[in-house]
């Protein structure tokens, strides 16, 4: 029976993956930066860590296992260098274990002329994680009860309208919260190595992604036009 370890099991899609893995008669155990946030999963983990990033890891978290999965990730204008440094330090820690396969969860914002401080990160743990023959996924927007999409959505419905530019080129790759479980599982099972882009083709525009939330909740929300030029400013 195969033993998978995750990173970040207390947030949105790590959680989501221990229940579905376990589901799917995988044993898992997993990690989050404070204990509390996996008391919702007791009975389901075979096995719990506290894993702080910028803190010494011990290997002995992941021995036994067949696999590891990276979804950890810290937040706020400083963490650049935290959260490179110390994912490849969890890395070498499950590695010293003798863990045979890691699997890296990045984001498609993540490539080489990435702007954001977050898609530069998820990049450079990319070319990492390939150059050691392991597994990335590069998921969009996650549809599902969490995380970007959950927040996007309470802030969408709560607005009376909302500005965009009048040439809405935005696109918006998504993927269904089931579907991204689902690929992952695959990729696991069947050892699959090297990056893999994860979402719905075609992509929507960002004014399609508006008004198919607002509709999901019986609503229509006004959507105002600007002239680009003022929305760059």
């Amino acid at each position: 029976m195969m033993r998978v370890f995750i990173v970040g099991a207390g947030g949105f899609i790590g959680g989501a993956l221990v229940q579905y893995l376990h589901a799917h008669g995988i044993i898992v155990g997993g990690s989050s930066h404070k204990l509390s946030r996996l008391k919702l999963l007791t009975g389901i983990l075979e096995h719990t860590a506290e894993i702080r990033f910028d803190q010494f890891v011990e290997s002995e978290y992941f021995k036994g296992y067949d696999a590891v999965i990276h979804c950890a990730y810290k937040s706020g204008l400083n963490s650049g260098k935290s959260n490179v440094e110390s994912t490849r330090l969890i890395y070498t820690a499950a590695e010293d274990a003798g863990v045979p396969f890691q699997l890296f969860v990045s984001s498609h914002s993540a490539r080489p002329d990435a702007t954001s401080q977050y898609g530069i990160q998820k990049y450079e743990l990319e070319c990492f994680f390939i150059e050691h023959g392991q597994a990335v996924v590069r998921p969009g927007l996650v549809v599902g009860p969490g995380g970007l999409f959950a927040q996007n959505r309470k802030s969408i419905l709560r607005a009376p309208f909302l500005i965009l530019p009048s040439v809405d080129q935005v696109p918006v790759y998504y993927i269904a919260l089931e579907d991204l479980l689902n690929s992952i599982t695959q990729i696991l099972e069947k050892r699959l190595t090297g990056a893999f882009n994860l979402f719905c083709e075609p992509s929507v525009s960002l004014r399609e992604f508006i008004k198919a939330v607002s509709r999901s909740e019986g609503r229509v929300i006004p959507l105002l036009s600007i002239p680009i030029q003022l929305s760059l400013r």
